[in-house]
């Protein structure tokens, strides 16, 4: 038996209409950058959740302020589908598939539609860290 044991988190994110990536990711006509949705996806699939976060500061890993590479190494496979806007509801979706393997689904949520997918991949999480 290998002590493997999935996880899936959920959670919600409204893009702030005044993030700074929309400074230059394009005046006029605003467009979230892709590394923004993965840095939310790494959060969430780190365990840090997405609660409270104003979209501003960077989200925290179990091990502090040291971005994507202390969660996970790689991304396996990434698609981005659907421009995200400012203002756009968003629900996003981890689950592990395996023990260091996530998959992940961004979808724009909308009153009383269907969710709409805006990106989907997979990441490789890194090799845990001895204590």
């Amino acid at each position: 038996m290998s002590g493997f044991e999935a996880r899936r988190r959920v959670a919600e994110w409204i893009v702030p209409a005044d993030h700074p990536a929309f400074d230059g990711h394009f005046p006029g006509d605003p467009i979230l950058p892709g590394v923004v949705l993965l840095d939310r996806v790494v959060a969430l699939m780190a365990g840090s959740g997405l609660g409270g976060c104003d979209g501003h500061d960077e989200l925290e890993g179990p091990e502090g302020r040291d971005g994507m590479a202390s969660d996970a190494e790689a991304l396996a496979r990434g698609k981005f589908l659907e421009a995200v806007r400012p203002g756009e509801r968003l629900r996003i979706v981890c689950e592990q598939t395996s023990a260091g393997a996530w998959a992940f689904e961004v979808a724009r949520l909308g009153r009383g539609e269907a969710p709409v997918p805006v990106a989907a991949g997979r990441l490789r999480q890194a090799a845990e860290r001895s204590r």
